[in-house]
């Protein structure tokens, strides 16, 4: 999602994860939006929020693929799911 504010990102992101549901692929990558959107205006708790939601997402998923070479390349290679690491390892000295 690129918008031209973090604001219009934030608002773009929500409005596709009501729509989601919580059921899509894409959950991750619109988390990781609104957090950054989010950090990027001064609300450092929401984005807080928005990352812990991404990297729970990104759990989820890791955690349906058997194979630990695979599921070290979903984490690793995915620009969306390497970003959500480096964030939470950054912002909330969380690892994977």
């Amino acid at each position: 999602i690129a918008r031209d504010t973090p604001a219009a990102t934030v608002c773009a992101a929500l409005q596709s994860l009501r729509k989601l549901d919580g059921n899509s692929v894409y959950e991750v990558r619109l988390q990781l939006a609104v957090a950054e959107a989010r950090y990027a205006v001064g609300s450092v708790e929401t984005a807080h929020e928005a990352l812990r939601e991404a990297l729970r997402q990104l759990r989820l998923r890791a955690n349906l693929i058997p194979d630990p070479n695979q599921r070290e390349r979903f984490l690793c290679d995915g620009p969306d799911s390497a970003q959500v690491l480096l964030l939470a390892s950054s912002w909330l000295g969380e690892m994977l």
